[in-house]
């Protein structure tokens, strides 16, 4: 079986045991891909799983799953996702027997969640609709790069400001999430990259004029709808790039993107008085500015990577590996 080309391979039918075992093996060859299990129609019991315990990363999005303990023979992987599940039941105590993993994706289980914290190679955790309310535990890993929280209901953030090596933080639709639950990133001591998205009870970033005024570097604001200001930015001597969608400010004004002293590549999509725009233009000391459709400064080509909606974090990436 070829595999060489492709980036995952997935299945949501159960396949003939000669198919399974080949797969199997073209995975052990191409460790690299990954490989996906999804649908209805699969044994949620995951036995047939048993041929993958080689794999590097898994994707298991099967709706009728009710225990993922037999993951914990998977002892190779590096990245797993954990979709949701009809049941309540799955545990998560099995991610204990996994020494290798690096990036974790849960949508939606909560049970045994401290066990996460005690994965002690991870660097990026993705937390989606969980109905975890404290990430107090996650204080003891001293090694997570990456947190990104979407939906669900978490407010309890002061363990963010523990996480000594935490520098990449999205916040996505939580329920009722206000400007003093953001408190707590005031304090984080490495914040790099953030992204903020349909917070609509946000209406200040002056947590941004605390530690992050010196460490922030990359900045996506999109859903922020009652932001009364920008001005904020204005401290970030360190923003390098910002990304606005749907988060125009209450002030109407964009000057502050002016006073940020290392400000070089910034993408708007809202609309500004005319006079905003024209300083924008004129004034920007950055390399580019993209206005509603418009590279009002610079191009495609003057940065190697795009700065648009959701891509905060690949665009940092990028940046990052470019020096």
């Amino acid at each position: 079986m070829a595999v060489a080309q492709a980036d995952r391979v997935q299945f949501d039918e159960p396949l003939p045991f000669v198919l399974l075992d080949a797969v199997a093996r073209a995975l052990r060859d191409h460790p690299e891909v990954r490989f996906r299990v999804y649908g209805t129609a699969l044994d949620p019991s995951l036995a047939f799983l048993r041929a993958f315990e080689d794999v590097r990363h898994l994707l298991v999005d099967m709706w009728e799953v009710s225990s993922f303990d037999r993951l914990g023979n998977f002892r190779n992987l590096i990245t797993l996702g954990l979709g949701a599940t009809r049941s309540k039941r799955p545990s998560l105590r099995f991610l204990r027997e996994l020494p290798q993993l690096a990036t974790l994706y849960i949508e939606g289980h909560e049970k045994d969640f401290p066990a996460v914290a005690e994965l002690r190679t991870l660097r990026n955790l993705h937390l989606g609709a969980c109905p975890v309310r404290d990430i107090s535990c996650l204080e003891r890993n001293a090694n997570l790069e990456r947190l990104a929280i979407n939906f669900g209901g978490l407010r309890q953030l002061q363990a963010l400001a523990e996480m000594p090596h935490l520098r990449d933080l999205e916040l996505f639709q939580i329920r009722q999430l206000d400007s003093s639950d953001l408190h707590p990133l005031s304090a984080m001591p490495s914040l790099q990259a953030l992204v903020l998205g349909n917070l609509r009870n946000i209406t200040t970033l002056e947590f941004l004029t605390g530690n992050p005024k010196t460490t922030l570097q990359f900045l996506e604001l999109e859903g922020l709808v009652n932001l009364a200001s920008l001005q904020p930015l204005e401290q970030c001597e360190r923003l390098r790039a910002c990304c606005l969608s749907t988060s125009r400010a209450r002030d109407n004004s964009l000057r502050p993107l002016l006073a940020a002293s290392n400000l070089g590549d910034v993408t708007i999509g809202d609309v500004y008085p005319s006079v905003e725009v024209a300083a924008l233009r004129h004034t920007f000391r950055g390399q580019r500015v993209w206005y509603r459709g418009e590279y009002l400064k610079g191009g495609p080509s003057t940065f190697p990577a795009d700065l648009g909606w959701r891509r905060l974090f690949q665009y940092a990436d990028r940046m990052r590996a470019s020096g």
